[in-house]
């Protein structure tokens, strides 16, 4: 329900209207949620795109799908990861690159940006568990 408060705010920010319609079920979490998730949005217009690996470290459930990845068979679990980045265009880089690059973008963000991408990462979560 956040991802929709999103959206309804980012639609009524770029149309220049005063005020976005919210979902009549949408709590308080979700309006908050809805806030930091749009604020990242604009964000990222104004500012470029953040590290796609920082809603990683903001959510445990990537770091249990890599540690089950890593114990049923490391090389085929880091095969089929790579393949994932080549069909979503991405560059597929060594493990001690991706770690420091991560490290750095995340000392980079202030602890509202942080709270932003702790969004991202449980609006993540609840669509992956849906």
């Amino acid at each position: 329900m956040g991802a929709s408060v999103a959206m309804s705010k980012i639609v009524a920010e770029l149309s220049e209207r005063d005020r976005a319609p919210v979902p009549s079920k949408a709590s308080a979490t979700d309006l908050r949620t809805g806030d930091q998730l749009a604020a990242l949005y604009f964000h990222q217009l104004q500012e470029g795109a953040l590290n796609t690996d920082l809603a990683y470290l903001a959510s445990a459930r990537p770091w249990l799908k890599i540690l089950s990845g890593g114990l049923a068979g490391w090389t085929r679990y880091r095969a089929s990861m790579q393949e994932s980045e080549r069909v979503n265009g991405e560059m597929s880089r060594p493990l001690s690159s991706r770690l420091w690059s991560v490290v750095k973008a995340a000392a980079a963000l202030s602890p509202s940006h942080w709270q932003m991408v702790r969004s991202l990462a449980r609006a993540k979560d609840q669509v992956s568990r849906n």
